[in-house]
């Protein structure tokens, strides 16, 4: 059965079915096909290692008789934080439903029907990424390394990064980076979302021929993946 992607016209009907899709819970989206857990960065645990290190190696002096007991308090405290930051992390995972994508530990249903398979791309790297749109912001889970980014279902209309000025018409859209391996979720994302009946052959392709590096400045090229209020998907060529 072929589906036809959202297209929002700005009618009552439209802001009705967003509105209802925006509500969906796991079991709308569908049996889980696929799941990418991300690369936790280094900056969530290293610094934790690093300072309970350094406690330990002054702890010895103060007292040597002592130090067996705070060594181990030390290990627990400072391992313990850096252990829960790489567990945290770990969480928060791309699933690939039947019918949706579920991002995050929360599990943030996004719809195939808002999926825009035209807006998608490939970053080389986290960092710098929330200077880099306009339609709602992005929203990226802790991660290292290269990053699928597509855009869909914008849970919070009107949001917008930090380092821009907030739209005057919210959007029902925004970007998202996914967790895992790019060429692998895409692809599990690209086979979904055909055996749904959407029109997403060769999204995983267009993304990859789309890899960028986003620096520190803002350059226009960056628009790419945006998708304002009343935009329609993109031609996919």
């Amino acid at each position: 059965m072929s589906r036809a992607l959202l297209q929002d016209d700005g009618s009552g009907r439209i802001h009705a079915e967003l509105a209802a899709l925006a509500r969906w819970s796991r079991q709308d989206a569908g049996e889980v096909t696929a799941t990418f857990a991300p690369n936790p960065p280094w900056i969530l645990t290293l610094p934790w290692l690093v300072l309970g290190l350094v406690l330990l190696v002054a702890a010895f002096p103060v007292n040597p008789q002592f130090f067996p007991v705070a060594a181990a308090i030390i290990l627990v405290i400072f391992g313990g934080t850096a252990l829960a930051a790489w567990l945290w992390a770990r969480s928060q995972k791309t699933r690939v439903a039947r019918h949706a994508l579920l991002v995050g530990a929360r599990r943030q249903v996004i719809p195939f029907a808002t999926i825009d398979p035209a807006r998608v791309a490939v970053s080389t790297r986290v960092r710098y990424l929330g200077r880099h749109f306009h339609s709602g912001g992005i929203r990226i889970l802790q991660s290292q390394g290269a990053t699928a980014i597509i855009n869909g279902l914008n849970p919070d209309p009107g949001a917008t990064s930090p380092h821009l000025p907030p739209s005057t018409v919210p959007s029902p859209f925004c970007e998202w980076g996914l967790a895992g391996e790019p060429a692998e979720v895409l692809a599990a994302l690209e086979a979904a979302m055909v055996a749904d009946g959407y029109p997403a052959h060769g999204l995983a392709q267009r993304a990859q021929s789309r890899t960028f590096t986003p620096p520190k400045a803002h350059p226009a090229q960056d628009l790419l993946l945006q998708r304002r209020a009343l935009d329609p998907p993109l031609p996919q060529v």
